[in-house]
Parts: structure tokens; sequence; C-alpha cells
């Protein structure tokens, strides 16, 4: 199953994933999430406002490999996976935004911000659907900046060569033998 791959591939934001794998490991982090909810009683805990520690648990552990599967998915359609960032940078403006509205209320500078706040709103909207299209559209054919389109079923082509000059730049990081560096002239 190509979505298991994303669990290989924990924490490597290098390289290139097909429509299939990530999906699938969609689905399988989404599939995980129920269970963590039906055996952490999770319909009791959210009664009273509260995740279920399995849930959370479950959370932290996917979502790397989840973030890094959505990088490598960006970069199959020739996008970086920077674009990510966008999402943390709207939310941040968003929380603040509305910490300063609840400081604010009953002022004149309520209503601004109350506009600022819906226009966030309806910009992060925008740019999660710009990215969930990119996310189910079809690879590039061609190779791009981010390595060759990866081939159904053959793992061994997804390593792209940048992820092997990390690969190796890691060995020589925590080989036993000094690495012995040329003096600069």
């Amino acid at each position: 199953m190509q979505g298991l791959l994303a669990l290989k591939r924990y924490v490597q934001f290098l390289g290139r994933a097909d429509r299939k794998e990530y999906w699938q490991f969609v689905g399988i982090t989404f599939a995980a999430y129920a269970v963590a909810i039906i055996v952490g009683n999770g319909i009791a805990y959210m009664q009273v406002g509260l995740l279920p520690p399995s849930l959370i648990f479950t959370m932290l552990f996917f979502m790397p490999p989840l973030y890094c599967a959505t990088i490598r998915r960006l970069h199959d359609r020739g996008i970086s996976g920077l674009w990510l960032a966008a999402i943390w940078v709207l939310n941040g403006i968003y929380y603040a935004t509305e910490n300063l509205r609840l400081r604010t209320q009953g002022t004149a500078a309520d209503t601004p911000l109350a506009l600022l706040g819906y226009a966030n709103v309806l910009l992060t909207l925008g740019f999660a659907i710009w990215v969930f299209l990119h996310l189910i559209r079809e690879g590039d054919p061609q190779p791009n900046e981010f390595g060759s389109p990866p081939v159904e079923g053959d793992e061994t082509t997804r390593n792209t060569e940048s992820s092997q000059l990390v690969n190796q730049a890691l060995l020589r990081l925590f080989s036993s033998d000094p690495v012995k560096s040329e003096p600069k002239p």
C-alpha cells in the first residue's frame, strides 16, 4: 500500500508524492483518528469540550508525516511547500486580530477589526481551496525542480538526488569517522 510510504518517509520534505500515495495516507490518518476517538471514548470528552488523550497522541504522531506528504504532493505539482506557511501566517493574523478585537470591544476600533477578521477568514478559505485543488490534480509528468516524477509501486525512484545528498550529509554528520575538511584558500 502506497499510503504507508509516508510513514517510511516520516519527516522527509524532499522529493515528490503522487496522488495515490498522498490520498491513501490521508485515508489512513483519518481512520487512525476515528479509531482513537472510539478507543478513547472521545464522544464523552468532546461533550465537555476536551479532546481525548488517545486522539491527541494520534494527532501528534500523524501530523509530521502528513505535513511532509502534503509538501511532497505540492512538489509533484511543481509548487514549493513553503506555501503551506501562508496558512500559519493567516491564522496568526486572525488570532492577533481577534485578540485586539476582544480588548477593544465596544470602541470605535471594534468594527474595522471585525471586518479585518472576516476578510482574513475569506482569504484563508480561498487559499485552502487553492491548495486543495493542487492536491487533487495530477502531478507534473516531467521532472521538475523537486525531482523526477514518482513511479507507482517503485519505491527506489522516490528518492530524488537532493534527498540522497541530504542522507549522505546526515551519514557524514553522525558517522564515527570525522570528515576532514579542506582548508579554504
